[in-house]
């Protein structure tokens, strides 16, 4: 990219155009983090535009543009070139390193450690990601979630989730979703993140969320548990004693 860059420059350059020091330096960061040509060429040939012109305010506009684009990245100090120089050549995945990787999953995101020879696991537990030594990666398709702030979810799930949330450790977390509890990550998204499946807690952060009125419901089940003794699990006492509108398959037999 760096060699791709400098033939743009020259392409400028070889028309008369001075492109000074400064915004050189300034095109070639902004093209090993962005690491797409058409963007590089695009910006390379904008600037030339307003140099030529003597619109110095023109150029800082684009400038500022270029570093707006720079960080609006996961992780600003990392692009998809040196990715691709890592040895991850999917586009599947936006780039981050071990700090930025840590303060994503903190917040939810599911991360994942990317090999050197191309390959991806599954996503990474704050343990995994601490003593993996490489580059990290999260999902093109959430990051732009991210950024839009507007998660695909289905709407009988979040559309009408207005309730008040309370907050659940992980372990907690665990123990109601096996009993049929909805847990909701803990984000800044405008809507609650449903928790989709038990590995997102098993390797996720160390709090969760859950409707208030659905942990007091679970609570008052464990309590209620102790005048079943035959009832042996928070999912069994949910299943027999709940009030949600769920079915069980029991087989009667005459003692």
């Amino acid at each position: 990219m760096q060699e791709y860059t400098q033939e743009q420059i020259n392409q400028a350059e070889s028309r008369g155009i001075e492109i000074s020091t400064d915004v050189k330096e300034q095109l070639f960061e902004y093209a090993n983090l962005i690491g797409e040509k058409e963007k590089v060429r695009a910006l390379v040939r904008n600037l030339a535009d307003a140099v030529s012109q003597a619109d110095s305010e023109g150029v800082e506009d684009l400038l500022d543009d270029a570093r707006m684009d720079i960080q609006e990245l996961p992780d600003p100090t990392i692009g998809k070139l040196e990715l691709r120089d890592y040895g991850y050549m999917e586009e599947d995945m936006v780039p981050l390193r071990k700090e930025a990787a840590l303060d994503y999953h903190r917040m939810g995101s599911k991360i994942y450690r990317l090999g050197s020879a191309g390959s991806k696991g599954e996503y990474a537990s704050k343990e995994m990601i601490q003593a993996h030594d490489g580059l990290f990666g999260m999902e093109s398709q959430m990051w732009e979630r991210i950024k839009d702030n507007n998660l695909d979810y289905a709407e009988e799930n979040l559309g009408a989730f207005q309730e008040p949330m309370s907050v659940i450790e992980q372990e907690e977390a665990l123990k109601l979703y096996d009993a049929g509890a909805d847990i909701y990550l803990i984000t800044n998204f405008s809507s609650p993140m449903y928790v989709t499946e038990r590995m997102e807690i098993e390797r996720g952060p160390e709090h969760y969320q859950m409707s208030m009125t659905e942990l007091e419901r679970f609570r008052n089940l464990e309590w209620e548990m102790q005048k079943y003794p035959q009832i042996q699990s928070l999912k069994e006492a949910n299943l027999l004693l709940g009030t949600r509108r769920t079915f069980g398959i029991y087989q009667i037999r005459d003692d």
